[in-house]
């Protein structure tokens, strides 16, 4: 299994809720591991890929956000 890309993230929000789906989310910690798969997604159209930091994706507004 390999980590996803910045790449893979920099995409519209449709493509990318669609492309989600099946991946699966591996979380190392002291204790041991635990995963799980994605089977749900849901894209928010007025949001876009800001960056994503150590697997965190940031998200802001196209539009003013109060």
């Amino acid at each position: 299994m390999k980590k996803l890309t910045r790449e893979f993230y920099m995409r519209d929000a449709v493509t990318l809720a669609r492309e989600l789906l099946g991946k699966v989310l591996v979380h190392e910690s002291g204790e041991g591991m635990t995963s799980g798969v994605i089977v749900e997604t849901e894209q928010k159209e007025n949001l876009y890929c800001e960056e994503v930091d150590e697997g965190v994706l940031h998200e802001r507004c196209r539009n003013s956000c109060a």
